[in-house]
């Protein structure tokens, strides 16, 4: 049974709007300027990728000069997207519920800290999560499973209880790495296509089905009659 939910910011509860081809290829200038070599060396990598191949450049001093200098840029690109973000149709009813049903939930995100704060703040679902956990809290983003572990750490619970909600192959890194279930809600920053084929637990067309597959169970199991479905 699914005891606690882990729910991604970008493209899970808010539409996705980073600018992300933009975004990466001034990272990989950036952090190829701090090397003095050609951005070639960060080709391929996705943005959670070149942070952490980035922070394995060298020296601590070294290490550090990369953060002052892409640091900022994550947080540019945070801040932008933060301009545009709007809640996902269901995010806020689920959250609410899941509130309701006595289920524990954390905010595990790629978005720092800065904006993440902000937009949740915004749109009025700041206090719907017992722990929240951005990029500037992990030594490395998801893909890594750094932020759900820091996340169920602090719930005070363990990965085969958890189950995270996301929108992108990343999120599926990083749950199967820490260990839990994933569901994917479509739409946002992976393909669905992609999304399939990389066979998450749950594909969702909207975030009001993560009641449907976890609540009733739940509501079933206080009730004391036998669960309609599980995980």
């Amino acid at each position: 049974m699914v005891r606690c939910v882990l729910f991604d910011l970008e493209g899970t509860l808010v539409d996705f709007q980073w600018k992300l081809e933009e975004a990466e290829a001034e990272l990989r200038r950036a952090a190829a300027g701090v090397l003095g070599c050609g951005p070639e060396r960060f080709a391929g990598l996705n943005y959670a990728g070149i942070w952490e191949a980035a922070m394995e450049a060298g020296s601590p001093a070294l290490r550090a000069r990369m953060e002052q200098t892409l640091g900022p840029i994550y947080d540019r690109y945070d801040l932008d997207a933060a301009t545009r973000w709007t809640l996902r149709p269901g995010a806020a009813p689920v959250l609410t519920r899941l509130r309701e049903l006595g289920v524990p939930t954390a905010l595990v995100t790629n978005v720092g800290r800065r904006a993440a704060t902000h937009i949740l703040s915004r749109l009025g679902i700041d206090r719907q999560f017992g722990v929240v956990v951005t990029r500037n809290d992990v030594a490395r983003m998801k893909p890594a499973p750094d932020g759900i572990r820091k996340a169920l750490d602090a719930l005070g619970t363990t990965a085969t209880e958890a189950l995270m909600v996301g929108d992108s192959l990343s999120d599926i890194g990083a749950a199967r790495a820490a260990g839990c279930r994933v569901a994917i809600v479509l739409g946002g920053e992976s393909t669905e296509a992609a999304i399939r084929a990389a066979r998450p637990d749950l594909v969702l067309t909207d975030l009001r089905e993560v009641v449907g597959s976890l609540c009733e169970p739940l509501e079933c199991r206080k009730a004391g009659r036998p669960k309609a479905q599980s995980y």
